[in-house]
């Protein structure tokens, strides 16, 4: 009785384990290496202008439409950004503000994100952004830099992280 009650077990054992999937899962963190090329762009808004009794200019709400062209299809296109900066009188500056880009090849995606800026008194600028991806584009975030004396390039990183659907 004992052997009987321990084959059955062992059958019930196989059984299952048939009936469940057995498919190994593989994640992987996707990274793209992404430049981005300013290549004109239309003022929207003019911001808002304080200028402190020290002489510093404060600049809140500039909205500008910002034209990229980019290795990557994801993110060439306009980019609406609200640029906010408080630039001292020996023309050093820090700025910050957030982007919309919505590229043209995904028309059913877009990025949203945020920037940090500083300049110094020569005009090197140092821009930090990050965004995450909507619509067609979910899933996906991006890191960029930049430090030039212009507005380019942007040298950054689309990250995607693994998901898992049975």
């Amino acid at each position: 009785m004992k052997k009987l009650l321990v084959l059955l077990s062992v059958v019930v054992m196989l059984v299952i384990s048939l009936a469940l999937p057995a498919h190994m899962v593989s994640a992987k963190v996707i990274r793209t290496d992404v430049v981005m090329t300013f290549a004109g762009f239309v003022p929207v808004a003019s911001p808002e202008i304080n200028v402190t009794p020290g002489g510093m200019t404060i600049l809140r709400g500039a909205i500008n439409n910002v034209y990229y062209t980019a290795t990557d299809a994801r993110l060439q296109g306009w980019c609406t950004m609200v640029q906010n900066q408080n630039i001292r009188p020996d023309g050093s500056a820090q700025g910050f503000g957030t982007w919309v880009n919505h590229p043209d090849a995904y028309p059913g995606g877009y990025w949203q994100g945020e920037f940090t800026a500083s300049r110094d008194a020569d005009g090197l600028m140092h821009v930090k952004m990050t965004g995450k991806g909507y619509g067609d584009l979910a899933g996906l975030f991006f890191s960029g830099s930049l430090e030039n004396y212009t507005f380019g390039p942007i040298v950054g990183v689309i990250t995607q992280n693994p998901t898992y659907s049975p």
